[in-house]
């Protein structure tokens, strides 16, 4: 003989219910959040390129060479001598030059120590001869007078003591 269910509704908790209100509410509220999250970030794309297209504008000034040549300074050797270069170039009497001008003769010097480690890590005159030649012309223009007298003086003997 078949079985016979019955299958009452009744009607949710009333906790139930609560919740459900609620979930519905958060969900709305989650819409409406992302929405305001799509403008802001929009907004915040605008205003960033407003902001990089002012910074182009703007005029360089001394201060900014040297705030770019000290934001360079620890990991673009190069650079930071470039900027710090058109600085003194650019304002000769400005306060920030002879701070740009040790900066250049520190830069300098640290390219003159690498390319000495580099030239005495060389265990034959030809490589040395190489090295130098190789270095000096990477680092020509980032060396105080001096040292880069001093480079052309050792690579001139290098190649003399190779003649005899």
């Amino acid at each position: 003989m078949p079985v016979i269910v019955t299958v009452s509704c009744s009607a949710p908790e009333p906790r139930h219910r609560e919740l459900q209100l609620q979930t519905e509410e958060l969900e709305k509220e989650f819409v409406e959040l992302k929405k305001r999250y799509r403008l802001l970030k929009k907004k915040n794309l605008t205003i960033t390129r407003e902001l990089e297209e002012i910074e182009e504008e703007r005029p360089k000034t001394p201060e900014y060479y040297y705030q770019k040549g000290l934001e360079y300074e620890g990991t673009d050797t190069f650079t930071a001598y470039d900027f710090f270069r058109i600085l003194h170039d650019r304002y000769p009497g400005h306060d920030l030059t002879d701070s740009a001008i040790r900066k250049m003769q520190e830069i300098g010097k640290l390219n003159y120590d690498r390319i000495m480690r580099d030239l005495n890590s060389k265990p034959t005159r030809v490589e040395k001869i190489e090295s130098l030649e190789q270095n000096l012309l990477i680092y020509h223009e980032y060396l105080g007078r001096p040292d880069l007298e001093l480079l052309v003086k050792t690579l001139k003997t290098l190649k003399q003591s190779e003649d005899q």
